[in-house]
């Protein structure tokens, strides 16, 4: 009696090998995606802004001065992580993918904010010639911009009262996915990443609720 040969065939070990180098690349296509356009959970996003505040300089968050601020020194207790002067211009650059101010806002029985922000740059370069800008408040998404010149700009985004909280104080974020640097982009020797330079922040009162 003959036994069965159970040697696998030369085309079925090829489609096989095929098929797991297709799942190879479809996994890494999906690996650089993620790196290109990264998603956060929102319970991340929660943990990571309560470990902010948690860690801000404890000097009496209850008696910030109000805005219109002026960015002219990151000692300034109303400005966070992400920001470090600019030179001799009045501003401060934005550093790495995260920036955060915390802005008391006034309590005018207001239904809604507006957040205003003047940019006076925007750095571009053949490494990304746009900076995608996505404005969270007390965790919250508010606003999400591309910007693609350099020009002086005035960000804008409308906060509801609902989002403020009863502090009164509102923890701005700003995600900046295209933080880059000069030495990177071959355009100078500073090393930091940069996106925006930014002069001066406002929080104003809209109509009474």
């Amino acid at each position: 009696m003959r036994l069965r040969s159970f040697l696998i065939s030369p085309l079925v070990v090829r489609v096989c090998a095929g098929l797991l180098l297709i799942a190879l690349a479809l996994f890494y296509l999906h690996v650089l995606s993620l790196a290109a356009n990264p998603q956060v959970s929102t319970i991340y996003r929660m943990f990571y802004f309560d470990r902010i505040l948690s860690t801000w300089p404890d000097d009496g968050l209850s008696d910030l001065p109000p805005t219109p601020m002026d960015l002219r020194t990151n000692a300034d207790p109303r400005i966070g992580a992400g920001f470090e002067p600019g030179g001799r211009e009045d501003g401060l650059w934005t550093i790495d993918n995260d920036a955060y101010l915390i802005l008391p806002v006034p309590g005018n029985d207001s239904a809604t904010y507006r957040l205003e922000l003047d940019v006076s740059r925007v750095f571009l370069s053949g490494v990304h010639d746009s900076q995608p800008v996505i404005l969270f408040v007390n965790g919250d998404k508010m606003a999400e911009w591309e910007l693609d010149t350099p020009d002086a700009v005035t960000l804008t985004a409308s906060i509801p009262e609902e989002k403020i909280g009863k502090d009164r104080l509102a923890v701005v974020h700003l995600d900046l996915p295209h933080a880059h640097s000069p030495a990177q982009a071959g355009t100078g020797q500073d090393g930091r990443p940069l996106s925006l330079f930014i002069s001066a922040v406002r929080v104003i009162p809209g109509q009474p609720a």
